[in-house]
């Protein structure tokens, strides 16, 4: 658990990226960046002619990159976690990796900017829509398959993956 008690996965909610990148950077003692990596997939599979398994999955991996030190040069650290995270565990990983590690002489300051205008949009997934080509057809294909005393076998599958990367500055 968090140190607030909540986890990302609250109440049965997984906690939009935007959530993710805000509770990491406000989780940070220093300089830090944040990368989420929402991924969709859809995906049919089969064997010996026959539909075996379809459906689909989300997927997710969070990484915190933390900094220490200045000066001579700065250290880093990073932590990263799939699924349902608990964020603030990931950020003090990656903090006290970097304080552990010896400084980078060629450190330099993260580059600052505004955030995208679109970051906060809901995320793209696709659904098993998207093959409902390839489902209509092999029906026929297993038909002819079986007929030619042939046997098929394979898969179909559609990705979507949004990265989110932020920094504190």
């Amino acid at each position: 658990m968090s140190g607030d008690g909540r986890g990302i996965a609250e109440r049965g909610r997984l906690a939009g990226a935007e959530e993710v990148v805000e509770r990491a950077l406000g989780a940070a003692r220093g300089p830090c960046i944040v990368i989420v990596t929402e991924g969709s997939s859809a995906e049919v599979r089969f064997a010996n002619n026959v539909t075996t398994t379809n459906g689909t999955r989300r997927d997710r991996r969070v990484s915190v990159i933390c900094f220490s030190g200045e000066g001579e040069g700065a250290s880093s650290g990073v932590a990263s976690a799939s699924g349902a995270v608990e964020v603030e565990d990931l950020v003090r990983a990656a903090d006290a990796d970097a304080r552990g590690a010896g400084p980078a002489e060629d450190a330099s300051e993260l580059l600052g900017g505004d955030a995208d205008a679109d970051f906060g949009e809901p995320l793209e997934t696709t659904s098993l829509g998207v093959l409902s080509g390839v489902l209509g057809q092999l029906g026929e294909a297993f038909a002819r398959a079986r007929s030619e005393d042939h046997v098929l076998a394979g898969f179909a599958t559609h990705e979507v993956s949004t990265t989110y990367f932020a920094s504190s500055t």
